[in-house]
C-alpha cells in the first residue's frame, strides 16, 4: 500500500508550524491510516495528543485491542484532508482559527468561500463526534453559529447532507442547521434537488425536511423572542459541556499526578526504611566495637 505520511512534528526534520502543541514528547506515536484507495495517507501523532481529547482513540490504544497493542489505528471511511484539518485544531487549541486552516481557493466569491467552509466545518464536526472528542465538537459548533446566526445566513445543503449522514437525531448541529434554515431560506436552495427516485441527497435530505417542516410550524406558534432565548440556552448549554469536558480532563490529570506522588511517597517509604535498617546496623556495630573495646581495656588493666 502506497501512501502519504504526515507526522506531527515527531521528529526535528518534520515540518509542521512552530506553534503547534505537540504533547508530551515522552509519549508514544500512534499511525494513523485515513482514507480508502487511491487517496490513503498515514499520519504519525504522538499518542498523548489524540488520547487527551478523543475518547475513540483512548479505547482503541488499550492493550486488549489489537490497535492498543501495536499503536495502529485504520479509518478507511474517513477523508485524509479533514483529519488532517482536525489535527491542525488539536495542535493550535484554537478553533477560533478556522477559516486559516480549511482555507480558500482565490478565485472564489465570498458567498461561495462561506459556503465552502461550512460545509468543511460541518465534515470536521462529524469527525470530532466519530472520534468522541466533545470538547472539538462542541468548539466547531460554536464557530458555526458564531458565523451564521444573526446574519440571514446559513450552510450548504452539501452541509447539512453531511451532519444528517454523519450525526443522530437530536444532535444540536442538527438542530443548528434547522433553526438557520427555518430563519433564514426563501427555498430556491431546494429548486435543483432531483426527486427521490434520482437523488442520494434527495433521500438523505428527507430526514431534515421533516426537522425543518417541525421547526416552522412551531414558529409560526410561538413569540418572536423565542429563538433568541433558546439560542441562548443552546450556547449556554454547549459552553457547559465543553466546560465539563475541560474539568473531566484535569480531574485525569489530577489522579494520574496523584499516583505518582504516591508511587513516589512509596519508594520514600521503602528507602527510608533501608536506611533506617542500615542506621541500626551501624549503632549495634558501634556498641560492638564499644564493648569489645571495654574487653580490651579491662585485660590490659589486669595486667
Amino acid at each position: 500500500m502506497e501512501s502519504t505520511v504526515y507526522s506531527a512534528r515527531i521528529s526535528e526534520d518534520r515540518t509542521m508550524p512552530q506553534n503547534a502543541k505537540t504533547g508530551d514528547l515522552d509519549s508514544p506515536v500512534i499511525r494513523v491510516t485515513v482514507g480508502a484507495e487511491p487517496n490513503i495517507k498515514e499520519f504519525l501523532v504522538r499518542k498523548s495528543v489524540l488520547c487527551s481529547h478523543s475518547e475513540f482513540f483512548k479505547i482503541a490504544m488499550k492493550k486488549e485491542w489489537k490497535e492498543g497493542d501495536e499503536r495502529k489505528v485504520a479509518l478507511p471511511e474517513d477523508d485524509p484532508e479533514v483529519f488532517s484539518h482536525y489535527l491542525a485544531i488539536l495542535r493550535s487549541s484554537d478553533t477560533q482559527s478556522l477559516r486559516h486552516l480549511l482555507g480558500f481557493k482565490s478565485r472564489l466569491t465570498p458567498k461561495e468561500a462561506l459556503s465552502e467552509w461550512g460545509t468543511k466545518t460541518c465534515r470536521l464536526y462529524v469527525l470530532a463526534e466519530k472520534l468522541m472528542d466533545d470538547t472539538t465538537k462542541y468548539s466547531i459548533l460554536s464557530q458555526l453559529r458564531r458565523e451564521y446566526e444573526g446574519r440571514d445566513r446559513y450552510p450548504s445543503l452539501e452541509a447539512v447532507q453531511t451532519v444528517y449522514d454523519g450525526a443522530l437525531s437530536g444532535d444540536p448541529a442538527r438542530k443548528l442547521l434547522v433553526s438557520l434554515y427555518s430563519e433564514n431560506s426563501r427555498g430556491w436552495e431546494f429548486d435543483d434537488v432531483p426527486g427521490p427516485d434520482d437523488s442520494t441527497m434527495a433521500r438523505d435530505l428527507s430526514e431534515f425536511n421533516l426537522d425543518l417542516v417541525k421547526s416552522l410550524l412551531w414558529k409560526r406558534a410561538l413569540p418572536r423572542d423565542y429563538d433568541a432565548l433558546t439560542s441562548n440556552t443552546a450556547m449556554l448549554r454547549d459552553k457547559v459541556r465543553s466546560l465539563e469536558q475541560q474539568l473531566e480532563r484535569e480531574r485525569d490529570f489530577h489522579d494520574e499526578t496523584q499516583v505518582k506522588l504516591d508511587d513516589m511517597t512509596e519508594k520514600y517509604d521503602l528507602e527510608e526504611q533501608e536506611v533506617n535498617t542500615y542506621k541500626s546496623m551501624y549503632e549495634a556495630s558501634e556498641r560492638e566495637i564499644e564493648e569489645q573495646n571495654k574487653t580490651i581495656l579491662d585485660l590490659m588493666t589486669r595486667k
